[in-house]
């Protein structure tokens, strides 16, 4: 998705973008054409390895004159970057890990916990380094929301509603877990709005499991995470992209990690008391946040303040900005 927010905001600079994107399952390829991009699908027998789709690649993107490419992919280093140079006239790299060379022009790594030190002897001395939540590739829908959520969070005495999200990837045994951690004695008396992502499978199984729960309502591939993010007191969500999301919007956060590359952001997190961490492996954890929040709303719009100075959800126009200054008006992306 934060590939799909630059190019629109690249889209209003007058560059044409085209996105190649992976035929997998819960995939956003047909999202990316209702928003009026070309997408190019990779089908599975074209991918022996990541080196083996440049020939393809080159035959897609023959006719554009100049092409500049974003990668956005954790399979893709030097070794990729520096044998598809012929092909590009730039190539931009969206990274979380900074864990590997690159042979790149310009690097983005929008995470809380990361400065360009962190690239320090892994990319040419000559590459603009873009790093921190100033950068972070926050939609639209979250910033046309963020001065009303602001006011809601900050004026809010309760805590009666709790969004819960983890995410684009297959997380229903998180949330399955989440759920069932959380005590009988708040999920009777707190709303509770679940999203359920596309690349969930058989979420109709999730959904039944919990469908006594009158209090709980899911929300499969909602047209807006934003308004839900606007209506919640609290999220309960993993300590990746929607983190950055949700501090656009103010919304305090009960935090776990769901992937190794996760612990680093949640530690940061934690001790800069910015959200509350609970562990799939000790359930107890999770009531214990919950009742700490509960008992302390006004801990909640302390918390609101510092998170949303943090992301101002205005970082898609600086990326977007730092890409034209990059290229020159007639390439394109």
């Amino acid at each position: 998705m934060r590939t799909l927010t630059l190019a629109q905001a690249l889209a209003q600079d007058q560059f044409d973008c085209e996105f190649l994107c992976r035929d997998l399952p819960g995939n956003c390829n047909e999202k990316i054409k209702k928003n009026g991009f070309v997408c190019h699908e990779i089908k599975s027998q074209n991918l022996q390895s990541e080196l083996s789709l440049l020939p393809w690649i080159k035959e897609n993107i023959d006719s554009i004159n100049e092409p500049t490419i974003i990668v956005d992919h954790y399979n893709v280093d030097k070794e990729w970057e520096v044998s598809a140079r012929s092909m590009f006239r730039r190539i931009i790299t969206i990274d979380d890990l900074a864990n590997r060379q690159f042979d790149c022009d310009l690097v983005i790594n929008p995470n809380l916990n990361c400065n360009a030190s962190d690239y320090s002897g892994s990319i040419a001395t000559s590459a603009k380094i873009l790093t921190g939540p100033r950068y972070a590739l926050i939609r639209q829908e979250f910033s046309n929301r963020r001065d009303r959520s602001m006011s809601r969070k900050l004026n809010n005495k309760t805590c009666r509603r709790i969004l819960i999200i983890f995410g684009g990837s297959n997380t229903a045994s998180v949330i399955r877990q989440t759920l069932v951690a959380i005590p009988k004695t708040i999920i009777d008396h707190v709303f509770f709005d679940v999203v359920i992502g596309s690349a969930i499978l058989k979420p109709e199984l999730l959904i039944s499991e919990f469908s006594n729960n009158h209090t709980i309502t899911f929300h499969k591939d909602p047209n807006s995470v934003a308004e839900l993010m606007l209506n919640a007191d609290l999220a309960i969500s993993a300590a990746g992209g929607a983190v950055l999301e949700s501090f656009c919007m103010g919304l305090p956060s009960i935090v776990t990690s769901i992937a190794e590359n996760q612990d680093d952001i949640a530690n940061w997190l934690i001790e800069r008391q910015l959200c509350l961490h609970f562990s799939l492996q000790q359930p107890d954890s999770l009531k214990q946040c919950l009742e700490t929040c509960l008992e302390n709303p006004a801990s909640l719009r302390t918390v609101s303040e510092k998170i949303s100075a943090l992301v101002d959800g205005r970082g898609r126009q600086r990326v977007a900005a730092e890409i034209k200054a990059l290229l020159s008006s007639e390439a394109g992306v």
